[in-house]
């Protein structure tokens, strides 16, 4: 009952994976499977690897530190050495679909500069729909929101405050159950004409101005309640797919932009460019640095000027 469905069943599998892990042990001694450390990780990596061909082992981090946690126990599985493995793991798993002749599985990568500067030219003429879906993106993208989030949004959730600055309330967030009933405020300052935030907040007005309950409707168009973070998360990325078309991206074979590339990008580019780490990590909404700096940031996301000045107002703060 404390989380998604879709997401329970996702880690009852891997959780039964570490258990049986912890009971075959070692040489008929089972391990504790309430105690996590890097070695008995790289182990379970390895133990993974000779039974599995899943390559998201990040997935199996999660669900095993959502068990110990549910146990009495910390999270154990926290770090960069322990990320570490998580990346060796997934290139062994892709170099080895190489050698066996498997197709290559589609990867994740953070939204690139030009989708951003395309969804802007979009939102600065399209109507309907249309301008319901492209403003939904680009409020994602500036709020480095999850679908779920932008799902969850009540009318009135989403409005502008008199000196032009974005108000946002933020609901229902992963990870944060207590925001349902203590919403959390976020406030995005106003910019000068033709700044990339100015025509971002811009297209957001647009569709504020022609459809007033606005970003309420998304959750309606996301379908039942108890799937929503999963039927968000899936419409969305969607309708990113067909507003912006893959030739638009010029990513390379294999690579994918998805709904929850927003936020890589956001805590990417913040990262380059040298912002203060504490103002990202909250205006993510995240409750540790480290779960930023581990899952959300890309050392090879490249530097841009454009996205640098979208998020300019983390400089200082």
């Amino acid at each position: 009952m404390e989380r998604p469905e879709a997401t329970a069943m996702q880690y009852d599998g891997k959780i039964r994976k570490w258990l049986a892990f912890n009971e075959e042990g070692h040489e008929g001694r089972p391990y504790d499977p309430r105690r996590a450390h890097l070695a008995k990780w790289r182990l379970f990596a390895g133990w993974l690897f000779a039974r599995s061909r899943d390559k998201d082992l990040n997935g199996f981090r999660s669900a095993i530190n959502r068990y110990l946690e549910d146990e009495g126990a910390a999270r154990q599985l926290l770090g960069r050495a322990v990320n570490r493995i998580i990346k060796v793991y997934g290139v062994a798993q892709q170099r080895r679909n190489a050698r066996e002749g498997r197709e290559s599985e589609l990867n994740r990568v953070p939204c690139p500069e030009v989708a951003v500067r395309y969804l802007l030219f979009l939102g600065e003429s399209n109507l309907g729909l249309d301008l319901l879906w492209t403003a939904s993106l680009l409020l994602m993208l500036l709020c480095w929101f999850r679908a779920s989030t932008v799902a969850g949004l009540r009318g009135g959730d989403v409005r502008f405050a008199a000196d032009g600055s974005l108000l946002v309330v933020a609901r229902v967030v992963k990870g944060r159950p207590e925001l349902v009933a203590r919403p959390a405020l976020m406030q995005i300052p106003p910019a000068p004409a033709g700044h990339p935030r100015a025509r971002v907040l811009n297209v957001i007005r647009r569709l504020l101005q022609s459809r007033p309950t606005g970003f309420a409707d998304v959750r309606v168009m996301c379908g039942q309640r108890r799937a929503l973070s999963t039927n968000a998360s899936a419409r969305l990325t969607a309708e990113f797919r067909r507003l912006v078309p893959a030739d638009v991206l010029g990513l390379p074979e294999g690579a994918v932009v998805a709904s929850q590339s927003f936020r890589e990008m956001g805590a990417s580019a913040a990262v380059v460019a040298r912002y203060n780490l504490d103002v990202a990590r909250r205006h993510g909404l995240w409750v540790r640095l480290n779960t930023m700096l581990e899952h959300y940031v890309f050392d090879w996301f490249p530097a841009s000027g454009f996205l640098e000045r979208l998020f300019d107002w983390m400089a200082g703060r």
